[in-house]
């Protein structure tokens, strides 16, 4: 290791009081991290972009799946972006998005097949669940009865069973 055992050794670059084990548990997140280890950095760098589409793809999926349930629930988008954090703009194009003739739709979105287990994964842990059974039994389809259809949407149409 050399230059990086020198490198945590040295106290011109750490708080002298910081013992060996301390400058370790801290470094990961330092740029001094990738010391001699150049080999290795186009591959760190790939795998740490493949982990943020990832992470990213988990993001837009939950959004999706939060404004489904809420305007399923009859909450207005306005409603619906501050209880979400989220722009009422960035909300209208997800209700737009779920949205077909009018009514709301159950959609499903494609993910490229090596994301799709690590994508669950995090899906699942956003909905605090650790698997898919865990999802079901706690909440499983059906439950609540869909409104009638003569309530409103945001986005011109009415919710409800479709006829």
């Amino acid at each position: 290791m050399g230059h990086r055992d020198d490198y945590l050794d040295s106290d011109e670059h750490w708080d002298p009081a910081l013992s060996r084990d301390q400058r370790l548990g801290r470094w990961w997140s330092s740029a001094s991290f990738g010391l001699a280890l150049s080999g290795k950095a186009a591959h760190a760098l790939a795998a740490s972009e493949d982990a943020v589409a990832v992470a990213e793809a988990a993001r837009d999926l939950v959004q999706h799946q939060a404004v489904y349930a809420l305007l399923e629930e009859g909450h207005s988008v306005r409603a619906i972006a501050d209880q979400l954090q989220l722009s009422k703009s960035k909300v209208g194009r997800i209700a737009k998005a779920l949205s077909r003739d009018g009514r709301l739709a159950d959609l499903g979105f494609g993910l490229a097949r090596a994301d799709v287990d690590p994508t669950r994964a995090l899906v699942l842990a956003a909905w605090q669940f650790t698997s898919i059974a865990d999802a079901d039994h706690d909440h499983p389809r059906g439950r609540r009865p869909s409104p009638e259809p003569t309530e409103p949407t945001n986005f011109g149409g009415l919710n409800g069973p479709t006829p």
